[in-house]
């Protein structure tokens, strides 16, 4: 059983001054970026932004690691020409971006998350990075004595995988029986909110309901640890099928 407690944040060095702001949360989930040095050096990525459809960029994130966050970021509202990019960790400009993403239209005031998910081949120079959003994000818990959550399957080797919320079951239902059933770069629909301790099992067998992926984490009672009315993403991030741990399965949650 893991303890539940990673809770990762990395400062933006950018400001985006405009009239009306959105805020946007970005997760870096692509596991095949550690320790790999061909034919890209990406133990890191470096996030661009542009808010002019990509004719300029500013460097937004630098060095940006698996499994770090960033907090909620200020972008224009109501944009059509913002646009991210991604290029290996320590880049030396706009240059060097390999990816490009346009990036919705965020009503004003909102909060949205992007999570940077999915592989690379680098022996074959391709590249199934996307970005995944779940708009209108809370910024805190509705309660000010719980925590408050959804979760991202992140996880590139499974398909869909349950998940248990083990002291938070509906009456009469059955302890086989997942509360939610979510596909591989999907979130949860809505959010769910803890007040004590818990345990979320992840089951990356949903066809048997008595074959459990031998794996619970334990969630400590918010007020403990200091989330109490906070809100994050839970993402299920690296490889279940993996001889190297710094890629390996587990359960992280961004605040």
């Amino acid at each position: 059983m893991k303890l539940f407690s990673r809770f990762l944040v990395l400062a933006l060095g950018v400001s985006l001054s405009q009239a009306q702001n959105a805020y946007l949360q970005l997760i870096h989930n692509v596991a095949d970026v550690v320790g790999v040095s061909f034919p890209y050096v990406l133990d890191s990525i470096d996030i661009y932004l542009s808010t002019d459809g990509g004719t300029t960029w500013t460097l937004a994130v630098p060095d940006f690691k698996f499994r770090q966050a960033t907090p909620y970021t200020p972008i224009p509202a109501n944009s059509t020409t913002v646009k991210a990019g991604v290029a290996p960790g320590n880049s030396s400009g706009p240059g060097d971006i390999l990816l490009q993403y346009p990036v919705p239209s965020f009503p004003p005031n909102s909060y949205n998350v992007a999570v940077v998910a999915g592989t690379i081949d680098f022996f074959g120079g391709t590249a199934n990075v996307d970005l995944y959003y779940y708009l209108n994000a809370r910024n805190q818990a509705l309660n000010p004595s719980e925590f408050d959550f959804v979760v991202f399957h992140g996880a590139p080797d499974v398909g869909n995988v349950g998940i248990y919320l083990a002291y938070d079951r509906p009456a009469g239902s059955s302890a086989y029986q997942p509360d939610i059933t979510l596909g591989r770069y999907a979130y949860t629909s809505s959010y769910s909110s803890l007040s004590g301790d818990n345990l979320v099992v992840l089951d990356t067998n949903t066809t048997d309901p008595n074959d459990i992926f031998p794996t619970a984490y334990y969630v400590p009672d918010p007020g403990s640890v200091g989330v109490a009315g906070q809100s994050g993403v839970v993402f299920a991030s690296g490889y279940v099928n993996t001889p190297d741990p710094a890629k390996a399965f587990g359960l992280y949650v961004a605040l």
